[in-house]
């Protein structure tokens, strides 16, 4: 599991995202606040499984966070989710999943202070 996020960029890669987006800081912005609205809607469906030892659920939020997250430059919670679908496909330490998503909401967290920042 990697752990080094502490950095800005390990969480959210704005410059590498604006370039793939040709610097359209319109199409950025919109592309933010759709990302911003998914997460949250799909975390609550994350947690919810979690509680209902959904791992099939789980798997299925946590691949989509993690596809939301790559096509953002979101690294850091990209790796996060990825380590959420890997421990649930393998039915892994339920303790491992449940500290995972604990990480994934602070890397969010993160990724809205780096957002507050610009």
């Amino acid at each position: 599991m990697k752990n080094d996020i502490c950095c800005s960029e390990n969480i959210f890669n704005k410059k590498e995202f604006l370039a793939l987006i040709d610097d359209n800081i319109d199409l950025y912005n919109e592309l933010i606040i759709d990302f911003r609205k998914s997460f949250n809607e799909l975390f609550d469906k994350l947690k919810s499984s979690f509680k209902e030892n959904n791992f099939e659920q789980i798997i299925f939020y946590s691949h989509t966070i993690k596809g939301m997250s790559i096509n953002i430059r979101a690294a850091g919670i990209k790796q996060i989710a990825e380590n959420i679908e890997l421990f649930s496909k393998t039915n892994s330490d339920i303790k491992k999943i449940e500290c995972n998503i604990l990480a994934l909401e602070n890397a969010y967290n993160e990724f809205l202070s780096i957002l507050d920042k610009d």
